[in-house]
């Protein structure tokens, strides 16, 4: 699995699995408080979906209709009824337009990293260069 991690865009912006699983628990209780919420990882490109029989429906974007119609196909190998598959639209980020998905958030996440680290850079050269004018403006004074 780690390597499958690897292989995506941004992936040293991907945060440790445990922190995943806490804000995707955090998030659903958010929503309803007393739900009981039970997170497991991923670690196979199926999950649990392919052996717990207590799953009805199974939620996709377009771009992974083609995942959520090989859990049931895995699903059928195993005896397991099909899943229900909901294709589910993507939302388009508010100012590109684009759709989001987690490489999109990742690279907003560079982006707006990158130009926290431009501005300190400006700031720090700013403050260099007027110790610097101080520097010479004190010498010639001397």
């Amino acid at each position: 699995m780690l390597f499958f991690l690897n292989c995506l865009q941004l992936a040293h912006l991907i945060e440790p699995v445990e922190v995943r699983m806490k804000a995707v628990e955090d998030c659903i209780k958010s929503i309803k408080p007393g739900l009981i919420v039970h997170v497991e990882p991923i670690t196979d490109p199926y999950g649990p979906s392919i052996v717990d029989d207590k799953l009805d429906a199974i939620i996709v974007s377009k771009e992974t209709l083609g995942g959520g119609l090989a859990v049931n196909k895995k699903r059928a190998e195993k005896g397991l009824p099909q899943l229900k598959v909901e294709v589910v639209d993507l939302l388009p980020e508010k100012n590109s337009g684009e759709k989001l998905s987690s490489t999109t958030f990742r690279r907003l996440e560079a982006e707006k990293a990158e130009k926290s680290q431009q501005w300190h850079n400006t700031v720090q050269s700013n403050e260099n260069k007027k110790k610097q004018m101080l520097s010479n403006s004190c010498e010639v004074e001397e």
